[in-house]
């Protein structure tokens, strides 16, 4: 017996232009229909007997010959059943599709190195699988991590012996640095060195050399006069390359011979 299958796909243009069905009665109509809802229910077909048929479908005594000319002209008796063979072609079809996705799926969960499922239905690895987690394949070309691949990119390929590129600077001790310095001069402490302000940084340490927070720090020491009116340069104002330069150079201390405020104000 074939597995009953839970819907009947219904093929619209086929039966809107179908030739016999459109000479159908409205009452004919609902007659086949019902038939045809029957026998896919039935996968063993129904019975080829007009009687059995009309009490299956609820027909009165006056819709019986509805029955009866929807029954010989769309359904044929095999081995005492009635079958539409359209009907019967289509299940076999949706079957053989079952089958096919069934069989592509096993292949799949049999290749090699998949889990199988033991008798509960719970995955359990096999030898191949227990192997390579025991004793993993080294990649000759591992990729980089997400960090490294970031540093790589922002040190535009610097070679990897330049103490100044991302990945060797010690950023930790720059963060510390200016945050010691800023508590000492008033100034805005950071919480956080990012992308951005990364590169800025090493820009001004490409530019001023390893001393560069000590130039910072004396030119700090002066109490220019922009500290003075409480316009203290923030990290990020300090990393703009002509305040840095400006600042390093003296040009905002108490000897300097301009006027007005810095630069950043």
């Amino acid at each position: 017996m074939p597995d009953k299958l839970p819907s009947m796909p219904v093929f619209v243009a086929d039966l809107l232009g179908s030739t016999r069905a459109s000479l159908l009665s409205l009452e004919e109509r609902g007659a086949y229909d019902w038939l045809m809802f029957h026998e896919w229910n039935e996968p063993d077909g129904l019975p080829y007997d007009l009687d059995a048929l009309c009490r299956l479908l609820g027909a009165t005594v006056d819709e019986r010959k509805s029955v009866e000319k929807v029954m010989g002209q769309f359904f044929k008796n095999q081995d005492g059943k009635l079958w539409n063979e359209k009907l019967e072609r289509v299940r076999e079809d949706i079957h053989s599709l079952t089958r096919a996705r069934s069989e592509a799926a096993r292949r799949r969960w049999n290749k090699p190195g998949r889990c199988k499922a033991d008798a509960k239905g719970y995955a359990k690895p096999n030898a191949n699988t227990h192997a390579k987690r025991m004793h993993p394949i080294p990649n000759p070309n591992p990729n980089p991590s997400p960090k490294e691949d970031e540093e790589s990119l922002l040190d535009g390929g610097m070679s990897t012996d330049d103490p100044l590129t991302f990945a060797r600077i010690d950023w930790g001790a720059h963060f510390q640095t200016w945050n010691t310095l800023a508590a000492e001069h008033g100034l805005r402490a950071v919480k956080a060195l990012k992308a951005d302000r990364r590169k800025k940084l090493q820009a001004r340490l490409r530019e001023h050399g390893p001393k560069f927070w000590e130039l910072v720090a004396s030119q700090l020491a002066v109490r220019s006069r922009w500290a003075r009116d409480k316009a203290m340069p923030t990290f990020d104002q300090l990393m703009t390359p002509s305040i840095c330069q400006r600042l390093l150079e003296g040009c905002y201390s108490e000897n300097d011979k301009g006027t007005g405020r810095p630069d950043w104000v």
